[in-house]
């Protein structure tokens, strides 16, 4: 099992014992000869500062908007970043777009807290669900968990990453940092896993209603969620070194993240799901 992750979360990485050599797979050279690789960093930041120019003209352009109050904090702008270029719908915005954005552009060292007079982080905040009741990211300023576990679980993994990319964000970051971990870790118990007596969740649905706590077992099953949620445990025990959610002060949950991340990679899946152990 290998784990991805930023630095100051999760550096270490497991890699799977006892590879099997596969003869096909073993004729391929490991560097093609010739071979030209292209300068991603140059182009991810070519990307970033084309997408983000708000003053850009031409067909389609600019792809960036925006609004003079947002939807969970009024007080600030708001931003939307079309998903498509030349879209049908000019009002379109989505979290798993917007925010592995400024990942990526931050990974690629663009200050993105001050870009073309913008601080790109702290208005995409907005995608935190504060007014609605739901307090997790979800993939729009004012969503309904529960209908995909994708959408649901990605945009928290997103904003956890610019958190640590940008310790000194200020405003609400700290508190929706420690409300997700408590969340996460409410909805694990919520599917029944437990430290003592040692007994694991049943994630085996499509999705998680967070605010009501209760789940969608309609559509494909996408059990392997799990790993999300242990990320998201892990990474909030390794910022925080806090293993009991009810000390990080979310103010609405009371649950202990001990055990957690291990319950979560034995979660009772469908033989053949990705997060079987190996």
């Amino acid at each position: 099992m290998a784990i991805c992750c930023l630095p100051g979360f999760l550096q270490t990485a497991w890699a799977q014992q006892g590879q099997i050599a596969v003869p096909r797979v073993e004729r391929m050279p490991n560097q093609p000869s010739p071979y030209d690789m292209r300068d991603w960093k140059t182009a991810a930041m070519r990307y970033d500062s084309f997408i983000y120019d708000w003053k850009k003209t031409g067909q389609h352009l600019p792809l960036i908007s925006f609004g003079t109050t947002g939807v969970n904090y009024p007080q600030r702008e708001t931003f939307r970043l079309h998903t498509y270029v030349g879209t049908r719908s000019p009002l379109g915005n989505e979290a798993i777009n917007v925010l592995p954005s400024l990942v990526g552009a931050s990974l690629a060292g663009i200050d993105k807290t001050k870009q073309f007079g913008k601080n790109w982080v702290l208005l995409a905040q907005d995608f935190f669900n504060k007014a609605n009741g739901e307090n997790l990211y979800l993939n729009n300023a004012s969503a309904s968990s529960g209908q995909d576990w994708w959408y649901d679980m990605m945009p928290n993994v997103f904003f956890y990453q610019l958190y640590d990319l940008y310790p000194n964000l200020g405003a609400e970051a700290d508190w929706q940092f420690n409300t997700i971990a408590a969340r996460m870790a409410a909805a694990v118990r919520a599917m029944g896993g437990k430290d003592a007596p040692w007994q694991v969740p049943n994630m085996n649905y499509r999705g998680w209603r967070f605010k009501t706590g209760t789940p969608n077992a309609n559509g494909v099953p996408e059990p392997e969620a799990a790993g999300a949620f242990a990320w998201l445990l892990y990474a909030a025990w390794v910022k925080t070194g806090i293993r009991n959610i009810s000390k990080l002060r979310s103010g609405r949950s009371n649950f202990s993240t001990n055990g957690l991340p291990t319950l979560l990679t034995n979660c009772n899946c469908p033989t053949g799901s990705s997060l079987q152990p190996a």
